[in-house]
């Protein structure tokens, strides 16, 4: 229902603001995207993956966090006029400004999101993405038909940020509080920063298309793009990622036995594909008639586009069930056995019993059964220096730019 009714106000707030002021806060949104990618520097995922009791490095966490955040949200602010020229869309710098203050207040709930994850709590995570969601969309939709234009897509992405930030401090296990110690930090920027620079390069990877399209046809082509490729995306949010969610675990536990592996793996793979793939290629054929009686005739540039990213989003089904064990482990794609064993040590601590408490480990039983049979076979075939050239070579591309991380805030999703 909620993904419904996002697409429902999306629509509507389509057929109110046009291709050019959307392509105007893509501008800006684009602009957070690269931030919000470094604004914590990579620390946020030492909580949860922390040896020791995260307690006490989180006041050290959110320090980093809240200091990065605010200097990241200055040189916006600053930075918007010629980025915005740049970008050959001037009358987004106001919008660049005022969407930036999403960095500052998402500095605060680095040390909440990680201590929620590190106690298994997804479900107060899910209620404060809700709001967020939810409450940024009415506001949007309230301000549009007011005649704000783009501000309204930024005002409400302000508004819903600083609604769920504020509830994920107030559900957190422990109280937001700062400090600092230099040996926690030293150690914090020593894990944190490789990943932050994986953040920007899969960003890099991602967004560059948004980058070239409004740098090179400008911000109207722009708001086509992006509605194009929002729509490309329904297919595989609605049908297969909620299956690739589940299917790590639920393949680890026929790891003994690889024809049912096979049998299942193929299973999961023709059910995907018999619901998305149809509706992609639907899509693809359909994309004029889509837009004119979705969105109206003022997007109907939008089904050039269209036409190629939803054929590309039905080839990306095909790699959604595949496992990167380098990103289970939480290492790049060159980690040495050494970092390997580190990592699978450190993985198995942050499940065990005295850690996630006995009560969660009784009820989650199936699911770290499963981590744990995944994180080890990862070690094994990692570790092997004629397996793992065979294993890497079959990866998706993709894979290896994605901001490796634990599995654990997915148990409960």
């Amino acid at each position: 229902m909620a993904k419904l009714g996002s697409v429902a106000v999306g629509i509507v707030l389509a057929r109110l603001l046009g291709p050019h002021e959307f392509g105007t806060f893509a501008v800006a949104s684009v602009a957070l995207t690269i931030m919000t990618n470094v604004n914590d520097l990579g620390v946020s995922l030492a909580i949860v993956r922390w040896p020791g009791d995260p307690r006490e490095i989180a006041p050290t966490v959110t320090t980093i966090s809240v200091i990065t955040s605010a200097v990241l949200y200055v040189a916006c602010y600053f930075g918007a006029p010629g980025y915005s020229a740049a970008m050959g869309a001037p009358a987004a710098t106001e919008v660049v400004r005022v969407l930036s203050l999403v960095i500052l207040i998402d500095g605060f709930a680095t040390a909440p999101i990680g201590l929620l994850q590190r106690n298994f709590r997804a479900d107060h995570r899910t209620v404060a993405d809700q709001v967020n969601v939810w409450l940024g969309m009415l506001l949007t939709l309230a301000l549009a038909l007011g005649g704000l234009g783009a501000m309204s897509l930024a005002i409400g992405r302000v508004v819903g940020c600083l609604a769920a930030v504020g509830l994920l401090v107030h559900l957190s296990p422990e109280p937001l509080r700062f400090g600092f110690n230099r040996r926690e930090a030293r150690a914090l920027l020593r894990f944190g920063l490789p990943l932050a620079g994986t953040g920007v390069i899969a960003f890099a990877i991602a967004n560059v298309d948004q980058l070239v399209v409004g740098r090179m046809l400008g911000v109207t082509a722009l708001g086509f793009f992006v509605l194009a490729a929002n729509l490309s995306s329904w297919p595989s949010a609605a049908f297969s990622e909620p299956i690739s969610q589940v299917a790590p675990a639920a393949l680890a536990r026929l790891q003994h036995d690889p024809a049912a592996m096979r049998t299942s793996f193929e299973t999961m793979l023709a059910l995907v594909s018999a619901v998305t793939v149809p509706v992609c290629l639907v899509e693809s054929g359909s994309a004029a008639p889509l837009i004119r009686i979705v969105y109206g005739i003022h997007w109907l540039p939008a089904h050039q586009p269209l036409i190629w990213l939803a054929l590309l989003a039905a080839l990306q089904i095909f790699f959604q069930l595949t496992l990167d064990y380098f990103a289970v482990l939480g290492v790049s794609r060159d980690a040495g056995p050494e970092e390997l064993r580190r990592a699978h040590a450190s993985l198995v601590r942050e499940i065990a019993p005295d850690v996630v408490g006995p009560q969660l480990a009784d009820e989650l039983t199936v699911q770290i059964d499963a981590i744990r049979q995944v994180a080890a076979e990862a070690l094994r075939v990692l570790s092997d220096d004629r397996l793992r050239p065979r294993y890497t070579a079959h990866l998706p591309a993709h894979s290896a730019d994605q901001k490796p991380g634990p599995p654990l805030g997915q148990l409960r999703k």
